[in-house]
């Protein structure tokens, strides 16, 4: 036990109140042992949480308060004399021992006392102001003024009163042991209005990310992009709008232009009742639109050997210029002069072979994948190497790694590679094979670490990336920070996935790129929603990540949530939206991720399988993303880009949002405590609980501190109008509303919803536009909101926003209690 701070003791002990005090949390890590092996200490404690839960479902409705938390538990024990109050002086409190305490006590709501005993003693319950003698009995309003109660109190009496209605004082002419705790408020909450002025540069930096890739003197930046996925994501913008913004879902059943799904497929029962039917269950897949389109004429191709191409060999084309043509190359240079650039694609397969052709038009080369490489170089007129990589699904992936190795290659330099991964599927010879293996999802989706995960949602796509070595700038999309493959050698089957090897794999790449697993904020899964192969993915993430302590959780991603399984194109897509997730520094959602698969290991590993879309927390980062083969070939790229499209990047500085970080990350409140009374006590720092409505000038110093200053507005003081209305259905122009003569203080306005169903509206006070009330939300949709003001609005956004079907009739009541302090407002359809 210990004497509390100078100044403390009338705000935690009463009126005069001298004890020595122990503050007890014993929920809390610091709480004595003897504390936590006494059952009774204990069971007080407890009825004390109860006493908390029980009053808050009342002290709403009746008082006007939330009760959000309570204090630990103050045992107070009397003084034993004038030697044992020597022997505990009081201190002088520290900064923040004040503003800890201030924080107490202007966000107390209810105190709670208990007697333990053995002496019994007299409370005193005395109104905060002191009453005069000769005063009067009643108070301005008419209500009977309160007076001092004294209350005895035996051992075990339990007092509960509201410190905003009574201080309290306690005597006892004997030995005691009291319990103490009180309820609190919330803490406040503030809306930033207006603009930031003042010195921006002080307060210009952002949170730094970390730096580009070190391993290489010569950096692999990617400088160009063609993308054409499911989804109608045929543009880097349209994928991060399909992947980030629209959860967009590009799984679709087959339709008729592809072949008769009725003949193949069977899928209103289950599973073995289609395979019994020697049919597939799967009818859906991640669908490419007008894949026979094609510019043959472009690429000096005749159209009889056009019609026999596989559309592989077509698309792969079409993407490959677009990545070169992004990248600044111009065709007739090409066409003239050629260009040492090296060509890499990844496929998975090609089913072009059992579509049947007309009899005038021949296959030729159109069905043969090794010259799908060969023929973008000749079409394009470029002369590096030309490779055909099929791993199945890691196949892209493992292309621009070889990729790399080639730019980098230092006795035959080349001017770019591309490297590319596709994956159509022309016939369903190939899902009946996938579906007697039961590899796909009889939903046809691919519920990547879900816990309905059945199986793969199959897909097509194409993607097409061009690399070069330059340093990073804005001028390039990010880097390939490092690259590895490898393989399972000798697992459970040819085709189970191996923990160890992808954790190696993953490994290596760290290893090239000389980084921590803290600097990696997101990483991009193979997750093709499989029982098995997520738990074992997501296994060796955790052994590798876990190694070092994290600060902030690493994301958990998957494309294939959104496409499928592109196979031999899922690799690169994933390595596209690593590097899109990098330049806006956000993680996309995994949309059909509701309830995790139990088989996830991810206890006490800070990764965050997100369905929903969450910003990062610097304006650069790293993202790997992994991609493994069904015979065993894993591969793993690391991308990094600096936030170069959002206003969190340090190119486009949010002053608003870094005011708040500083506010946020202040330090603690400067407390002036030099007066006796801690009433009299200024805290210069963030209000601990106010009203809403109260507004603040907050001035933050390079230092790190911040001070608060109130601003003083003009009070509403009688419910006098006029009163008008404006909004978006007068074209923000004002209305005068109508006083209703039979309830003192209503004003109402009727207004037409107009052809979009929206509309939104501001209250005026006598056509001063300095004096207005609004919502404490933009654009606010319920009545409960606080209502600010009479202020001016930061803008037309700040007003109550009304929804109804067009021509309806709604009426707006706002209502101004006599004081003037306190409004309310409401609105309800009247006609139509």
């Amino acid at each position: 036990f210990v004497r509390l701070a100078k100044g403390f003791e009338d705000g935690y002990l009463g009126r005069g109140g001298k004890a020595k005090v122990c503050m007890m949390d014993l929920r809390g890590d610091e709480a004595p042992a003897t504390a936590l092996d006494s059952e009774a200490l204990a069971r007080l404690d407890d009825n004390i949480a109860v006493l908390s839960s029980m009053l808050s479902g009342y002290a709403a409705e009746h008082f006007g308060f939330l009760i959000h938390s309570r204090t630990p538990l103050l045992l107070r024990k009397n003084l034993g004399g004038p030697e044992d109050e020597a022997k505990h002086p009081l201190k002088i409190p520290t900064n923040k021992e004040a503003a800890s305490f201030l924080n107490v006590m202007e966000r107390r709501r209810v105190c709670a006392l208990q007697l333990i005993g053995p002496s019994a003693g007299t409370v005193r319950l005395a109104p905060p102001n002191p009453i005069d003698e000769d005063s009067e009995d009643e108070e301005e309003d008419g209500t009977e003024r309160r007076k001092d109660i004294k209350l005895p109190m035996k051992p075990g009496d339990l007092l509960v009163f509201l410190p905003s209605e009574y201080d309290f004082e306690f005597e006892s002419k004997g030995d005691y042991l009291m319990l103490q705790a009180w309820f609190l408020d919330s803490p406040s909450e503030f809306l930033m209005e207006g603009a930031v002025s003042g010195n921006l540069e002080a307060i210009a930096s952002v949170v730094q990310g970390p730096p580009p890739p070190r391993a290489n003197e010569e950096r692999v930046s990617l400088v160009g992009m063609g993308v054409r996925n499911p989804g109608h994501s045929d543009s880097a913008d349209k994928y991060w709008m399909c992947t980030r913004n629209t959860g967009g879902d590009g799984m679709l059943q087959i339709p008729f232009t592809r072949y008769d799904l009725d003949g193949y497929a069977e899928w209103r029962f289950d599973r073995q009742t289609a395979l019994n039917m020697g049919k597939m269950y799967c009818r859906h897949q991640g669908h490419l639109e007008g894949i026979e389109l094609f510019d043959a004429s472009f690429f000096n191709i005749s159209p009889a050997e056009a019609g026999g191409m596989d559309p592989e060999q077509r698309l792969t084309l079409e993407t490959g210029w677009s990545a070169l043509y992004d990248a600044g190359f111009e065709r007739m240079k090409l066409q003239r002069g050629g260009g040492h650039i090296g060509v890499f694609v990844g496929v998975s397969g090609s089913d072009w072979h059992w579509v049947p052709l007309p009899p005038h038009v021949s296959a030729g080369m159109g069905s043969t994948e090794a010259v799908i490489a060969g023929r973008v170089t000749f079409c394009l007129n470029i002369k590096g190497p030309a490779q055909i990589i099929n791993t199945a699904c890691s196949a892209s992936l493992v292309s621009m790694h070889s990729g790399k190795l080639h730019l980098l290659f230092p006795h035959d330099r080349m001017e770019a590679v591309i490297t590319t991964g596709i994956s159509i599927n022309t016939t369903p010879h190939v899902f009946m094979g996938n579906c007697q293996s039961g590899a796909l999802s009889f939903m046809g989706r691919s519920f990547s670490f879900d816990k309905s995960a059945d199986g793969f949602g199959r897909s097509e796509g194409t993607s097409a990336a061009c690399f070069k070595l330059v340093d990073y700038s804005r001028e390039v999309y990010g880097m390939l920070a490092g690259s590895a493959a490898n393989h399972d050698g000798r697992s459970a089957s040819l085709t189970a996935p191996n923990g160890p090897a992808q954790e190696r794999c993953v490994r290596s790449v760290l290893a090239e790129t000389k980084l921590e697993p803290p600097e990696i904020d997101c990483f991009e899964c193979h997750g093709t929603g499989t029982s098995l192969g997520d738990p074992i993915e997501i296994g060796a993430f955790k052994r590798l990540y876990n190694r070092k302590p994290r600060f902030n959780p690493v994301f958990a991603n998957t494309s294939k949530t959104n496409l499928g399984h592109t196979e031999g194109g899922a690799g690169i897509a994933g390595f596209f939206k690593c590097i899109l997730m990098c330049m806006h520094t956000e993680a996309c959602p995994n949309i059909h991720t509701r309830e995790l698969n139990p088989h996830l290991d991810n206890d006490g590993f800070p990764c965050y399988f997100n369905n929903e879309g969450c910003t990062m927390t610097a304006d650069s980062c790293y993202a790997g993303v992994s991609s493994f083969g069904v015979s065993g070939t894993n591969a793993h790229c690391m991308a990094y880009s600096k936030n170069t499209l959002t206003s969190r990047g340090s190119g486009q500085q949010d002053y608003n949002r870094t005011m708040a970080g500083k506010i946020k990350d202040a330090t603690p409140n400067i407390v002036t405590s030099g007066k006796k009374d801690w009433r009299e006590w200024v805290n210069l720092g963030r209000p601990n609980c106010d009203k809403p409505g109260k507004e603040y000038e907050v001035e933050a110093l390079q230092d790190g501190s911040v001070t608060w200053r109130e601003v003083e507005r003009r009070p509403l003081r009688k419910p006098e109008g006029p009163f008008f209305i404006r909004g978006s259905f007068t074209d923000w122009n004002m209305e005068q509303m109508t006083i209703d003569s039979s309830v003192i203080g209503l004003n109402s306005f009727e207004l037409e919803m107009g052809d979009t169903g929206e509309e939104t509206f501001q209250i005026v006070y006598n056509l001063d536009e300095d004096m207005v009330f609004y919502p404490a939300e933009t654009n606010c949709r319920r009545k409960t909101v606080p209502i600010l003001g009479p202020s001016k609005p930061s803008s037309n956004e700040d007003a109550w926003l009304v929804r109804g079907d067009p021509g309806t009739y709604y009426r707006v009541e706002f209502f101004v209690f006599e004081s003037g302090a306190r409004q309310t407002i409401n609105w309800m359809a009247v006609k139509d």
